[in-house]
């Protein structure tokens, strides 16, 4: 009895070591939509930090979150930061970490709750003239055994339908 549990056990943490090692480590979700409007009203629009509380949809879940903004405003440096008591708002910070006129705004995202991560946050800019392309995406990064549960999941199904709905809100605000 006591073998069988002893290899049984050497079988269990064999499969899990096998998982950890083949588990992708990050991954790339992103989603992208055409606005009729040019790149002059559409990047600043979402260089604002404080306009994610209008397009967001994780952000308009909760109307009693608790916003706060430091830094000089929508410039690198600028942190915008949440509570809530909603188990998908919860707790975190956004902070702009590198700014491309018209091009590109990159952000790291730190959230405390209700999972503890660290994510990138992207948005790629494609001036089209009358129009701009708007790409929104995340760059997730697991750890080993975040890794394993992730092969069980479809982020990019359940992240790519926010970020979905979240630049179908933008189009909307941009477009009245």
């Amino acid at each position: 009895m006591k073998k069988f549990f002893l290899y049984g056990s050497v079988v269990i943490i064999a499969i899990l070591l096998i998982l950890i090692m083949i588990a992708p480590k990050s991954e790339t979700i992103q989603r992208s939509i055409i606005i009729e409007k040019p790149i002059d009203v559409v990047y600043p629009y979402f260089a604002s930090l404080q306009n994610i509380e209008e397009y967001d949809v994780l952000q308009t879940l909760d109307p009693n979150t608790v916003h706060e903004y430091r830094g000089v405003g929508n410039t690198v440096g600028s942190v915008r930061a949440w509570k809530s008591e909603h188990k998908r708002v919860g707790v975190g910070e956004q902070e702009i970490i590198e700014m491309i006129p018209n091009k590109e705004i990159i952000s790291e995202l730190r959230i405390e709750k209700p999972v503890e991560f660290n994510s990138t946050t992207f948005f790629k800019f494609d001036d089209n003239g009358t129009d701009t392309k708007v790409i929104w995406g995340q760059d997730l990064y697991y750890g080993a055994l975040q890794s394993v549960f992730m092969m069980l999941v479809d982020v990019n199904k359940l992240k790519g339908s926010d970020l979905e709905k979240g630049l179908q809100n933008a189009k909307s605000i941009l477009e009245e």
